[in-house]
């Protein structure tokens, strides 16, 4: 009976927890942010239209061709997102978190008196490429006799905890030149700073009726950082009414990376021969590394008059695998078996694409709808994402002048869910193994925007 016990202890301990080792950052889809009073309300599908100094992010070639004179864009907006899973064994067993906080922003500034030529421009630009957080944790007690192949009494607790973490900076400097009327080119050189981090610690403990007990511990902890460059080379036509722009975004240049992780995986008193183990490792001083991919760009917009159509599709290459922590192999303390964690990680090739439309109400306010499709590339399970779910964005608000100075205020939807497929199983006939659980990501952004001149 005892045997029973423990094995089903292990089991809750890997069916309630089957998601946990992919949970990581919210970072795997390229579109998740936007930048820019406009671009914000339009979804990001400016390629082709935009008009202010997020030309440095969505399109360099732009910024030559704006006829928006304000050295400064600065955008602010809050937003409240939420990541759920459904339930495991039990209805205590739901892992969801919940975050109130600022979006990602930009600040970019037109540098004046570089060049005496009036059509080339300079900027400045620091972005924020990505911020997110997910932090829960869920405790169970469980009858043994409710679980899978428990027949005898008993009660068995286990605590899961979770903290992750991303973010990402860009900075960097953009020139643009108008070679001829109607016509820009610009490039874009951004550094970009990145760091992330993941810990998984799950505790259990069962007991039976004749107080015989046993204990598992799961403790996964790794973090890195890097520093890495590229570049994003656009061009724009404007060619009244209709304007065109292309973009082609370098794969990253890595510079730098550093990276840390540490396992442990012990067990008391656990199955028919009672077996006592432990496995602990910790290295630092490791290389990191990440790489994003080649991505092209089509943005148009077209003018009907008062109501203007944007749209823009982006076709991003895959990345093969590779690790973003070179960790060593190492050896079980009380095994002497040959382990190694896979940090690994690939993304395949996809296209995001949107469809978005601009109203002018009048000269001084304008209305703004989009709905946009952001693909996930994840490839696969991997400890750096376990988002592999598509997103669909849809956003509104207007924008108005008032003494010079233009206000943007709107929303934004964004939803994703899918079936998750559990990374590994337990083998006992006596255990049953659960099907793929439910995630599902929510998030409402509340924007407000202001483009002042100086």
């Amino acid at each position: 009976m005892r045997w029973k016990i423990t094995t089903s202890l292990l089991a809750v301990l890997l069916l309630t927890g089957l998601l946990v080792p992919k949970a990581n950052a919210q970072d795997s889809h390229y579109w998740i942010n936007s930048y820019g009073t406009r671009a914000q309300l339009l979804g990001g599908l400016v390629v082709g239209s935009i008009k202010d100094l997020s030309a440095t992010y969505y399109n360099p070639g732009a910024m030559a061709l704006t006829q928006d004179l304000r050295l400064i864009l600065t955008t602010d907006a809050l937003e409240l997102s939420s990541l759920q899973f459904d339930e495991g064994v039990d209805e205590g067993g739901k892992l969801s978190s919940t975050r109130f906080a600022s979006a990602p922003k930009i600040f970019a500034i037109r540098i004046k008196g570089i060049d005496q030529l009036s059509n080339h421009d300079i900027a400045f630009t620091l972005l924020t490429r990505y911020d997110w957080k997910f932090k829960a944790d869920t405790r169970t007690n469980t009858p043994a006799n409710g679980l899978p192949g428990g027949q005898d009494t008993g009660i068995l607790t286990d605590e899961l905890i979770t903290d992750f973490s991303l973010s990402e900076g860009w900075g960097g400097l953009t020139y643009a030149v108008e070679p001829r009327e109607g016509m820009g080119v610009g490039v874009s050189g951004f550094v970009a700073v990145r760091s992330q981090s993941g810990r998984l610690s799950r505790l259990g403990s069962g007991i039976d009726s004749l107080e015989a007990g046993s204990s598992v511990t799961l403790i996964d902890d790794y973090r890195y950082s890097t520093v890495r460059v590229l570049f994003k080379g656009g061009v724009s036509w404007d060619m009244d009414p209709t304007v065109v722009g292309i973009t082609v975004t370098t794969p990253s240049l890595h510079i730098w990376g550093d990276g840390r992780v540490s396992v442990e995986q012990s067990a008391i008193n656990l199955g028919e021969d009672h077996t006592t183990a432990i496995t602990a490792n910790a290295q630092d001083g490791l290389t990191a590394v990440y790489r994003s991919p080649l991505s092209i760009a089509l943005g148009i917009s077209h003018s009907l008059g008062r109501t203007s159509l944007h749209t823009t599709a982006e076709w991003f290459d895959s990345v093969a695998a590779y690790d973003f922590i070179e960790a060593s192999g190492f050896m079980s303390q009380s095994t002497g078996e040959s382990m190694k964690v896979d940090y690994s990680t690939s993304l395949r090739s996809i296209i995001n694409f949107g469809l978005g439309v601009e109203h002018a109400f009048s000269t001084k306010t304008s209305g703004y709808a989009a709905l946009t499709v952001d693909h996930s590339p994840q490839d696969g399970p991997s400890r750096i994402t376990f988002s592999d779910w598509n997103l669909y964005h849809l956003s509104t608000g207007a924008a108005f002048s008032f003494h010079g100075v233009d206000f943007t205020t709107g929303l934004t939807y964004s939803r994703g869910s899918d079936e998750v497929q559990p990374p590994f199983e337990f083998n006992k006939e006596d255990i049953v193994v659960t099907a793929p659980r439910k995630a599902t990501y929510r998030r409402l952004k509340l924007l407000f925007g202001v483009s002042v001149g100086i």
